[in-house]
């Protein structure tokens, strides 16, 4: 019984959701909102007219509520898409590109940076998603230009090796077809239905983004270390920071990485990944960074 009614629930949510994009459904949901709302100012007529009315707004807003959620995300997504230079000849030999962590979405500050730092950063990307960005985007920078890579071990073990629909958007189909991936076109149409964490987490946090909610702000520190963490799993992404800094001395690009400080886990593996580059490849300038201060200042360097 409840398998059945979690199906309805999903049909309705996703028939909702879907509103936006089809002219007649958007119409039949207007007539029904105000049939629904005719329907509560008649019966508050014999009852308490303040009360229905109230319920008749409420129940629109309900119902139009994820419709809204749905298409904002998708129309944000297909906003923050890296611009190709074919279509924007601005983006031709960038001095950088910096690619990363929510933290780096949230709080770079791009002002006058946009013709030098190109700027593929995003809300909620696994690192092996983040350099497949790398490898679409990299010729759009210089001999010699920048690669900033934005790391934040936390966040790229929470996520793990997850691809979501936006990244077959963002990132060269050919990188995919070499993972035997295909795009989804249904999933990432619909993300609030098949993404419903992630979709509403990146709606509001990108509301708060486009209403200047993280320009003075940062990310909270703490000090402690956890002495016990997984050093397996910390050797893991000093391979995978490394995969990435020979892909860019293989291209005669220069590789920074900034490693974001924050809770125990990422202090201590940020210490770990910085010893094993320091005595190995001392020409990598790698960073330990406590703030989103001294981020934007080492991106303008």
């Amino acid at each position: 019984m409840m398998h059945k009614i979690k199906s309805l629930f999903k049909k309705i949510i996703k028939k909702l959701a879907g509103i936006p994009n089809n002219k007649k459904s958007r119409l039949l949901m207007l007539i029904i909102s105000a049939f629904i709302a005719a329907v509560s100012v008649l019966v508050g007529l014999l009852t308490n007219v303040i009360a229905a009315i109230a319920a008749a707004v409420l129940l629109i807003i309900l119902s139009a509520f994820p419709a809204y959620v749905n298409t904002k995300t998708v129309y944000w997504l297909s906003k923050e898409r890296p611009t190709s230079y074919f279509q924007d000849l601005r983006f031709r030999n960038m001095e950088g590109i910096v690619v990363g962590s929510t933290k780096a979405w949230k709080y770079l500050d791009m002002n006058d940076l946009e013709d030098r730092i190109y700027n593929c950063t995003t809300y909620k990307r696994a690192f092996a998603m983040d350099f497949a960005t790398l490898k679409t985007y990299y010729s759009h920078v210089r001999k010699g230009g920048r690669v900033i890579l934005v790391v934040d071990y936390e966040e790229a073990e929470e996520i793990g090796y997850k691809i979501l629909p936006r990244d077959f958007n963002y990132i060269h189909p050919h990188i995919f077809l070499q993972l035997g991936k295909k795009a989804d076109k249904e999933k990432a149409a619909l993300p609030l239905i098949y993404y419903p964490g992630f979709t509403l987490r990146y709606f509001f946090y990108k509301l708060k983004k486009n209403m200047g909610g993280y320009r003075k702000g940062s990310w909270k520190l703490s000090k402690d270390k956890n002495l016990d963490i997984n050093t397996e799993k910390v050797k893991k992404m000093v391979d995978k920071i490394d995969a990435v800094v020979h892909f860019c001395w293989d291209r005669e690009l220069e590789p920074e990485v900034l490693l974001l400080n924050a809770g125990a886990d990422n202090n201590c593996a940020n210490d770990i990944i910085r010893a094993y580059f320091a005595p190995r490849f001392p020409e990598v300038n790698i960073q330990l960074v406590d703030d989103a201060a001294k981020m934007n200042e080492l991106i303008r360097a």
